[in-house]
């Protein structure tokens, strides 16, 4: 009798796909940040920055445009010149996305939106990063049904 390795388990935690958010092709109860909601080509960050009203906090400054599809889509920018190690931009990205993950039903449907970090968003908390997300687009008007934060 020969003993092998145990069979590889499906990935995604063995789901059913009986729930609601697997029958929308979400999984973990849709909080996922999927590549269809992000800005990934040079081109789409352009336009958002060409055609977009902006608007400027301590820790981001915040740009958006309508677009079509219904999807809200975000991009992150932060430069060498506002923070200047790797380390530190990758952790204000991390946070801007988590940021709007958690929070992307609130906008608007059919929106691009960019954030570009500022030296600020490094000292600054989750909830202060979160609460200026927010304010800057109750400010542009970005929130779902009118209402601003």
């Amino acid at each position: 009798m020969t003993v092998g390795p145990e069979p590889r388990k499906p990935l995604g935690g063995g789901h059913s796909g009986s729930s609601p958010a697997a029958a929308q092709g979400c999984v973990n109860g849709g909080e996922r940040f999927p590549r269809r909601l992000r800005l990934l080509r040079p081109a789409e960050f352009t336009a958002v920055f060409d055609g977009g009203s902006r608007k400027v906090g301590r820790c981001m400054v915040m740009w958006a445009m309508p677009a079509e599809g219904g999807r809200v889509r975000l991009g992150v920018v932060t430069s060498k010149r506002a923070l200047h190690r790797a380390v530190d931009r990758n952790l204000v990205r991390r946070r801007f996305r988590e940021c709007f993950r958690k929070n992307r039903l609130r906008f608007a449907p059919g929106l691009d939106m960019v954030l570009v970090g500022r030296t600020a968003a490094l000292e600054a908390s989750y909830a202060a990063v979160e609460k200026e997300m927010l304010t800057l687009a109750g400010k542009a008007g970005l929130l779902a049904g009118g209402i601003s934060e």
